[in-house]
């Protein structure tokens, strides 16, 4: 019995986050919800667990130490987004790719494919979905083939994202070596070249018809 007790107070700080954001009453935004739920958490540890306070608190302040690296390269990102679309460079970006070519196809492989891997590596996180689908907005592409068509995109190089950081940062307490995240990185690159090869079929299928996208390949 104790040890079902303690199985389901662990997951309970899980549980009620998933009840709070996906109930289909009144969905929490996850700005409450996240916050609601590492409390319950810290009051289990505390109160259930007895947990020793400074540790405890150590835990915490360690996480938010982690948690900072990827913070900054986020908001790095949604920087830009928000000075291009202040200063109206997604207007200039917009003529530009309509001088470039008016081909939906090649526009939405700027954008969506190349410009997303340039997102990717450097923000990684989201950024390049969430970046990209309002440019290609701007090009009068419907908002929500937009949005499935980012995140299919962004599905090949999310394993180099933020500059490596699911490699050397995910694998740095497995203590791989070096030589080791090399042998990982060339085996997840191989096996994203080969998903390449598909996933813009599958992702400009969501904004245009077959024939179309087989009469530009």
């Amino acid at each position: 019995f104790t040890m079902v007790a303690r199985f389901l107070f662990s997951v309970l700080p899980i549980a009620v986050l998933i009840f709070m954001i996906t109930n289909r009453w009144k969905p929490i935004p996850s700005a409450t919800a996240l916050p609601v739920s590492a409390l319950l958490l810290y009051v289990i540890k505390l109160v259930y667990f007895g947990e020793d306070p400074n540790l405890v608190h150590a835990s915490i302040v360690s996480g938010l130490m982690l948690a900072f690296t990827p913070i900054t390269i986020v908001g790095g990102a949604f920087l830009l987004f928000r000075t291009m679309k202040i200063s109206g460079a997604l207007q200039v970006l917009k003529q530009c790719l309509n001088s470039i070519s008016t081909n939906r196809i090649a526009q939405v492989m700027i954008v969506g494919w190349a410009f997303s891997f340039l997102l990717e590596g450097t923000a990684g996180a989201g950024t390049p979905a969430a970046i990209a689908a309002p440019i290609l907005l701007t090009l009068g592409i419907p908002a929500e083939s937009v949005a499935t068509m980012c995140l299919i995109f962004n599905s090949a190089p999310v394993s180099f994202g933020a500059v490596g950081t699911p490699l050397w940062f995910g694998y740095a307490d497995l203590k791989v070596g070096e030589e080791g995240l090399q042998a990982i990185g060339m085996k997840t690159a191989l096996l994203h070249s080969c998903a390449a090869l598909v996933i813009p079929f599958f992702a400009l299928r969501q904004i245009i018809p077959v024939q179309e996208i087989t009469a530009n390949f």
